[in-house]
């Protein structure tokens, strides 16, 4: 079974690992639905109960980091923001396609509830899911990936306070990331519409989308 707990990492299957589907099997077909609000990708993330639906949707789906990732590394944006001046926060523009609303009871990141400065968060969010034959690898584009290497690739000289690097320099360090993962997220929530779970969540985004 998925696991219930949103940012609770368990070792999950890859795609791989998968078993293949009957040859002949009927395609599912969509159950009747009249949905009176249209459903986006950040109105679930929002939500404290349809993100859990979806959650442990891209469990099943084998794709956990898809919606992981985006959690993660929102709240490191989150984290950025506190540590920052509120006059230089708003002076950096963040793209509106990666900004991401989460509810406040989603269980805090353990990489950005660590410890340590912005600098070994940020190294720790590029390992754990941008990093080629990482865990939890995300499926990004591979010139954005690229674009991670020369500020990654020697981490002693990274996490060096004397480097040069400011924390605005990492405020949207993560953002086109996030931007790629809300855009498979699209494509997950359209194959979610065929699950009868997809309808206890519209209930409940309709039932709190009322006056």
């Amino acid at each position: 079974a998925p696991n219930s707990s949103v940012l609770s990492l368990e070792r999950v299957p890859s795609a791989r690992d998968q078993p293949a589907s009957p040859s002949g099997s009927a395609s599912p077909k969509p159950s009747p639905r009249g949905e009176r609000i249209k459903v986006t990708v950040m109105m679930v993330l929002a939500n404290k109960k349809a993100l859990h639906l979806f959650t442990e949707h891209l469990f099943k789906e084998y794709s956990p980091e898809c919606i992981l990732s985006v959690i993660e590394m929102q709240q490191y944006l989150n984290y950025l923001r506190s540590q920052m001046e509120i006059s230089a926060a708003e002076e950096l523009s963040e793209d509106p396609n990666a900004c991401v609303r989460l509810p406040d009871s989603v269980p805090l990141s353990s990489i950005v509830d660590m410890d340590t400065d912005w600098r070994m968060k940020a190294y720790a969010l590029w390992y754990k899911y941008v990093r080629v034959d990482s865990e939890y690898e995300v499926n990004i584009s591979w010139e954005l990936r690229k674009k991670f290497e020369p500020l990654m690739k020697d981490n002693a000289q990274f996490l060096m306070d004397n480097n040069g690097l400011k924390i605005q320099d990492f405020y949207a360090l993560f953002d086109k990331v996030k931007t790629e993962m809300v855009h498979l997220l699209r494509f997950s929530l359209s194959r979610f519409k065929f699950k009868e779970e997809y309808d206890t969540m519209v209930k409940i985004l309709e039932a709190e989308s009322k006056p």
